[in-house]
């Protein structure tokens, strides 16, 4: 795969955003442990997970097939396309809301929602509906500082708001949340929307489709509902795991999603690069294989490298969060390790969409939470975080890997994974111990032993992307400047 100057640029901007959008999650933690109440906090977290389960219903893969397909199909006919199906779902979501919030909402998020909590809702799911679609217009057309920037003001002005209520109100109840939520996403889409006009000039004619509505259905459907399934786990996972444990415990555990939001900002990063430039490559006949076996041993690297991280400083990293949300040191490395585990499975499972065999998601994501569910009931005698996080990181790793194999069938990197594969390994058994040995003289000596295993097991791949990469900068600025 041929790395332009271009493309190089983007990378660097796509790694810096992902860092910031990152660290303005970190910063926003501390804000929101301390500004609301332990049970509004717990409703928030109910809150984002409802929301993702929403938002793949509304977008059914379509959101996918436009990335998939932009390469092919460029007119504004095509974005249409892609748009209509979840602007009716949409429209009937709204409906949905307004119907529900006396019983289906009121169990999901623990208190009733009034009409103007619901408009406001509403607000905010039109709001995210448009913004994935402008954003990947902006990501698919190479404008990676808007991309950023976007998801940045976004994350900023909705934390803003959060303090502007609590400064002037005293307190934040759930429906100061959804009026943030909503005015953080339009801001989001009105800067995206202002860069349309500077798009490429073909986005605006209508090139041919071929067999547009059947390849989208193909393409689609499956994935739109593996991924409502895929959401559909997390939200799951936390009804069941408000009724295992009490609110406080609950508050605690979800209070760890501050780790995994920061490792999923590093996997949309890792996305942004990777997926666009697959399709490319695939649609003009070209192979892929070179860069699929340097960029898994890269993200294995990382996830050991990530995890010793973690395990040196997590008595550290937890003290943004307010003093009663600290045990959550506790199952830090699970969780991270788990997220990381879901760059690895959409990374070396990309097989699946470059072969539109995508119906294998629809049951990869089922397994998991049907895994996910009888581990957390099968632990439910033994209440604590510790079972809690077993049993999830489980029912993740048992069905990711199932998903990795079928994937690599699809698509063979022609390449043995012997040494990501010990990283994996190393990193599931360091992930488990640390619940148990949570000292900080273990957190010390496991956490090196990690940072050095990753370097000794992956250091000649390492260096040797290093090199090329650096050898890559040198080369095009030698040729940009003779011309």
């Amino acid at each position: 795969m041929e790395i332009s100057n271009k493309k190089t640029k983007q990378t660097i901007v796509f790694i810096v955003g992902a860092m910031m959008a990152g660290l303005i999650s970190i910063l926003n933690a501390p804000v929101l442990t301390r500004t609301l109440t332990t049970t509004t906090y717990v409703e928030y977290s109910m809150f984002i997970s409802l929301v993702s389960v929403l938002s793949a219903v509304i977008c059914m893969g379509y959101d996918s097939c436009y990335m998939r397909f932009y390469h092919k199909n460029t007119g504004i006919k095509f974005l249409l396309i892609c748009l209509s199906i979840p602007t009716i779902i949409c429209f009937l979501s709204c409906v949905l809301i307004f119907a529900t919030r006396n019983n289906i909402l009121e169990i999901i998020l623990g208190e009733k929602i009034s009409i103007l909590e619901c408009f406001f809702f509403c607000f905010y799911l039109i709001s995210k509906t448009t913004a994935r679609f402008t954003l990947l217009t902006m990501r698919m057309e190479g404008f990676a500082w808007n991309y950023v920037i976007s998801d940045c003001v976004e994350r900023l002005f909705f934390i803003t708001f959060i303090i502007l209520f609590r400064i002037v109100f005293g307190d934040v109840p759930f429906s100061y949340v959804l009026v943030a939520f909503g005015l953080g996403f339009a801001i989001e889409v009105a800067i995206n929307i202002f860069r349309f006009p500077k798009t490429n000039r073909s986005f605006y004619y209508d090139n041919k489709i071929e067999n547009a509505g059947g390849e989208l259905f193909k393409f689609g459907v499956f994935l739109g509902v593996s991924n409502i399934i895929m959401f559909c786990i997390p939200l799951v996972q936390k009804i069941i795991i408000r009724q295992l444990l009490d609110v406080n415990q609950a508050a605690i555990f979800f209070s760890a999603s501050i780790f995994a939001t920061a490792i999923s900002l590093i996997s949309v990063s890792v996305n942004n690069v990777w997926e666009p430039n697959v399709y490319k490559t695939i649609n003009e006949g070209g192979s892929i294989k070179s860069a699929f076996h340097k960029y898994g041993i890269f993200i294995s690297w990382f996830l050991l490298s990530i995890l010793g991280a973690v395990l040196v400083f997590r008595r550290y990293l937890v003290y943004v969060l307010a003093e009663q949300y600290r045990n959550v040191y506790i199952i830090a490395p699970c969780i991270t390790f788990t997220a990381c585990f879901s760059i690895i499975y959409y990374f070396y499972s990309v097989g699946l969409e470059i072969s539109k065999k995508t119906w294998v998601r629809f049951i990869i994501t089922p397994l998991e939470l049907a895994l996910s569910i009888i581990f957390l009931y099968f632990f439910a005698e033994i209440e604590s975080i510790k079972t809690v996080a077993i049993a999830l990181l489980i029912g993740g790793v048992v069905s990711r890997i199932i998903g990795i194999v079928i994937g690599l069938m699809m698509y063979d990197t022609g390449r043995t994974l012997i040494k990501p594969i010990i990283c994996w390994i190393l990193s599931l058994i360091i992930a488990i111990i640390s619940l148990y040995f949570d000292d900080s003289i273990s957190d010390v000596i496991i956490g090196l032993f990690a940072l050095i295993a990753a370097y000794l097991v992956t250091f000649k791949d390492i260096n040797e992307i290093i090199k090329t990469f650096i050898k890559t900068i040198k080369e095009k600025k030698e040729i940009n400047s003779h011309d």
